[in-house]
């Protein structure tokens, strides 16, 4: 049975990179031939849709510049929802899914950390990859705002 001191010594939960499972799973999808792999095809795909979509609202239509920068935008937002919805929530259940089979949950119980620093850490530690590809997609939605000169108040 834990004892409150041994909760009290532990770093707070919010402290991500003092979380032993968000290293944990830092140091496994991290690695950088697969970390290079998953940013070679997001930024070939992000750039693909940026560039591609931004030169037909250039050359095809009749659209003024700043409008012809604005339509990238919702193409990369929906690849930037794909990235962390889809991929991010999948990496996050399939990862719990496979340390439920393997009993590796049963010896995280055994740790002295707070139930809430657990969940923490498995929600940002095992899509971490994700979070980067994210990440890297943010330049060209960001330049597309900025040139396309979309308002940031409502």
């Amino acid at each position: 049975m834990k004892t409150d001191s041994a909760l009290h010594h532990q770093a707070p939960f919010w402290a991500i990179w003092a979380n032993p499972i968000v290293r944990r799973y830092a140091r496994s999808r991290m690695r950088p031939r697969a970390l290079g792999i998953s940013l070679l095809i997001t930024l070939m795909i992000a750039g693909f849709l940026f560039f591609v979509i931004r030169q037909i609202g250039i050359y095809q239509t009749e659209l003024s510049i700043r409008d012809a920068h604005r339509m990238p935008i919702i193409p990369l937002l929906f690849f930037q929802g794909f990235i962390l919805f889809v991929l991010g929530s999948g990496q996050t259940a399939a990862g719990m899914t496979a340390e439920s089979d393997e009993g590796v949950i049963d010896y995280q119980r055994l740790t002295p950390m707070t139930p809430l620093a657990k969940v923490v850490g498995y929600l940002f530690g095992l899509p971490i990859r994700e979070y980067v590809t994210f990440l890297a997609t943010m330049p060209f939605t960001l330049w597309a705002f900025w040139r396309g000169e979309v308002p940031l108040h409502i």
